[in-house]
C-alpha cells in the first residue's frame, strides 16, 4: 500500500489579517517558529512519505512563493488552480492525477496551515487510518478529542467501532460550527469529536464519490480521468484543458459539504496526535506561553494591568497596553489591528471591508 500526500496550500487565512495577505497567506508565514506552517507540514512527512509521493495544490499566483519555500517540490507534482473552487475541486483534480499513475494509491489529504507538533504520533495514526481505508474502503477523516467548547470547528458524531480496526468508527452525523450553548453540550459527549479536516482514502474511492455527489462537474471529471488514462498520467495539452474545465465547472464547495456529509460509507479515526487548525489569532495565542496575567504573544510589548490579551508585533515596533483585558492586538509596519477576543472569528469581515485601502486589502 502506497500512501501519497496531498497538501492543500490554497487557503487565504483571512482571520489572520493583517499578517495574512494575498501574496503571503498564513501558511507561508512563520507564525510558530523559524519555518512557515507550510514548511512544517511538508517536513512532517520526512522519513515515511518520499518526496516523489508528495503533491501540492494551490492558486497559481502562490506557486512562485511556494517553490521558494519548498525547493525540492517538483513542478510536475503541483496543481495550480486556475480559479478558486474550495477543497472538493482541489482534491478531485489532484486525486485524478495520482490515480492515473497509481490506481491503488491511498491519499493523505492535509491542510498546509495546521499545528501538529508530534510527527511520530501523526505518522502512526495515518498508517492506522490508511490500513482501515484499504481494508474496508470508504472515506476516512480524523476526529480530534474535544479539549474545550469551540465554536469555530465543525464536529463529528461517531457511532459503532469497526471490527478489526480499533479507533475507527462509523460516522453518524456531521455538525456545523455550533453556537456557544451547543459547543458546551458537544464537549460533554464522549461520542463527539472535532473535525480536523485531515482525510485518508483511496484515490479511486474519492473520485467515485465526487462523481456520485457533484453532478455539476461529473462530465468534466469523467473526461479528465479518461484523458489521464489515455496519456498514462502525463499532463498533455489536452489534459491541461480538461483540468481547466473541471475547475471551472466545479461548485465552490468544501469536500465535507459536497461529499462526506452525503456519502454512506464515512468513518472517523480517533486521533492521538495534538492538533490545532490555527483558525484565528485566539487559537494562535493558545499555543504561546502565558504570563502571570494570562497574556500571550510574541514580539516587543509592555503590558501594565493588562489581562488575557493576545499580542503580536513584528520588527522593532512596540505594543504598550495599560489597564485593558480580553484584547487581540496585532502590530505591523503599515497597519495595527485591535479587536475583542470574543470577536476573533470576525477579523475576516474586517479584512474584506478595506474598500479603497487597496494596499491593505489582502485578497483583491
Amino acid at each position: 500500500m502506497r500512501v501519497y500526500a496531498i497538501i492543500l496550500a490554497g487557503g487565504r487565512g483571512e482571520r489572520f489579517w493583517p499578517v495574512s495577505r494575498r501574496g503571503r497567506p498564513k501558511q507561508l508565514v512563520p507564525l510558530l517558529g523559524e519555518r512557515s506552517l507550510l514548511q512544517d507540514s511538508y517536513a512532517r512527512l520526512d522519513g515515511w512519505i518520499p518526496v516523489e509521493r508528495r503533491w501540492l495544490v494551490a492558486g497559481s499566483y502562490l506557486m512562485d512563493a511556494i517553490h521558494g519555500q519548498i525547493p525540492d517540490l517538483d513542478l510536475s507534482r503541483c496543481v495550480a488552480e486556475p480559479v478558486a473552487r474550495n477543497t472538493a475541486a482541489a482534491i478531485g483534480a489532484t486525486a485524478a492525477l495520482i490515480e492515473a499513475r497509481d490506481p491503488d494509491a491511498v491519499l493523505l489529504v492535509l491542510p498546509s496551515d495546521h499545528w501538529i507538533p508530534d510527527a511520530d504520533d501523526f505518522r502512526r495514526d495515518v498508517e492506522r487510518a490508511a490500513a482501515a481505508a484499504g481494508a474496508i474502503g470508504g472515506l476516512h477523516l480524523f476526529g480530534i478529542p474535544i479539549v474545550y467548547p469551540e465554536t469555530g470547528y465543525g464536529y463529528v458524531e461517531r457511532g459503532e467501532e469497526m471490527a478489526g480496526h480499533p479507533g475507527t468508527y462509523r460516522v453518524v452525523r456531521f455538525h456545523e460550527k455550533p453556537d456557544r450553548g451547543k459547543a458546551i453540550a458537544y464537549a460533554s459527549r464522549p461520542d463527539m469529536l472535532w473535525n480536523s479536516g485531515i482525510f485518508v482514502w483511496k484515490a479511486s474511492t474519492i473520485l467515485d464519490a465526487l462523481l456520485a455527489h457533484i453532478p455539476q462537474s461529473h462530465d468534466a471529471l469523467s473526461d479528465l480521468r479518461a484523458g489521464l488514462r489515455r496519456e498514462g498520467g502525463r499532463v498533455t495539452p489536452g489534459v491541461e484543458r480538461s483540468l481547466d474545465r473541471f475547475f471551472h465547472e466545479s461548485p465552490n464547495e468544501s469536500i465535507d459539504y459536497a461529499v462526506l456529509e452525503r456519502h454512506g460509507e464515512t468513518y472517523v479515526a480517533h486521533a492521538s496526535f495534538r492538533w490545532s487548525d490555527l483558525g484565528n489569532w485566539l487559537s494562535w495565542g493558545v499555543l504561546r506561553d502565558a504570563d502571570a496575567h494570562g497574556n500571550r504573544g510574541q514580539g516587543r510589548s509592555v503590558l501594565l494591568d493588562a489581562e488575557d490579551c493576545v499580542v503580536y508585533s513584528e520588527g522593532d515596533g512596540l505594543v504598550a497596553l495599560l489597564g485593558v483585558r480580553d484584547l487581540i492586538v496585532v502590530r505591523l509596519a503599515d497597519v495595527t489591528l485591535v479587536c475583542s477576543r470574543d470577536r476573533a472569528q470576525e477579523v475576516r469581515r474586517l479584512a474584506r471591508s478595506m474598500g479603497e485601502n487597496a494596499d491593505l486589502e489582502p485578497f483583491s
